[in-house]
């Protein structure tokens, strides 16, 4: 582009006929690229580029609106590219808040819905199956193990297995009939789950948005209400998953052992009772 020709030439050529409407906007790109401090445009050149991609269609539609009432169309154009940086800067605020939202959390959704691992004798829970004191009943912790299955690892299996008086196959097999029986259950579960890491996220990042938009603005409002709504969806998706239960019936764990039903309530309301008051023990000695 020649030195001597600025923006107000260019639309007046246009004007004129002497350039197309593509090789006007092709030429004013490259002008406001040529000339960023005339715009106060600071950023670098990737980023600038990055913003004047963006700004484009704003370009084209500028040259439609403008009318000459005064002000020059360079002078037009300086309001808009300063109205537009401001915007820009908006959006990629918000932008940024939505990634860092989503990264910072994606970490501590992804440990609550892993299984824990313990990878040698130090790292076991205070419950641990080595404690014979516990295995006191084999029968009821075969209960207990199937009534928890979602849980059951095969670590935890070659653990267990000296203490239960079954093959692990036998304990593998009753396992297998039992996910079997929960198969639709657990595809609930995983649907649930999914919609509260999804209600989370978005509640998250409608949190952030409202940090940004000021009190006294109309838009804090409707910001305010999408964070409302977000909230209330992700409390809605807690709740229907708190409501599916997450362990074997006692009905299907008699079915699976051939025993009564009734054996199952009694031993499952015991090993709960010994459980409960093992811990109780285990919280005095560290008190």
């Amino acid at each position: 582009m020649q030195k001597n020709i600025n923006i107000n030439d260019l639309i007046q050529h246009y004007r004129d006929g002497d350039i197309d409407r593509k090789e006007l906007e092709e030429k004013i790109f490259r002008y406001i690229n040529q000339q960023p401090h005339q715009f106060h445009l600071r950023f670098e050149k990737e980023e600038r580029l990055d913003f004047l991609t963006w700004l484009y269609p704003r370009i084209h539609r500028a040259i439609d609106r403008y009318e000459d009432k005064g002000r020059t169309f360079e002078d037009y154009m300086g309001a808009l590219i300063h109205w537009a940086i401001k915007e820009y800067f908006l959006l990629e605020r918000k932008r940024t808040v939505s990634e860092e939202v989503y990264w910072t959390n994606e970490g501590s959704w992804l440990v609550q819905n892993e299984g824990s691992s313990y990878a040698n004798d130090e790292n076991l829970p205070p419950l641990c199956v080595t404690n014979k004191r516990l295995v006191k009943n084999k029968r009821q912790m075969l209960i207990m193990l199937l009534k928890s299955y979602r849980f059951v690892s095969e670590e935890f299996i070659d653990r267990i297995i000296p203490y239960l008086g079954v093959e692990k196959e036998k304990v593998q097999t009753l396992l297998s009939i039992i996910r079997e029986k929960n198969i639709q259950r657990e595809e609930r579960v995983h649907r649930l789950q999914e919609a509260v890491k999804r209600h989370y996220y978005r509640y998250l990042v409608a949190e952030q948005k409202l940090t940004l938009i000021p009190k006294e603005s109309e838009q804090y409002e409707e910001a305010k209400q999408r964070r409302d709504n977000a909230r209330k969806r992700l409390n809605n998706s807690r709740t229907k998953l708190n409501i599916v239960s997450k362990r074997a019936s006692n009905r299907q764990i008699a079915e699976v052992l051939g025993i009564p039903k009734g054996t199952v309530d009694s031993n499952v309301f015991l090993a709960r009772k010994r459980i409960t008051k093992f811990f109780q023990k285990v919280q005095k000695s560290r008190q």
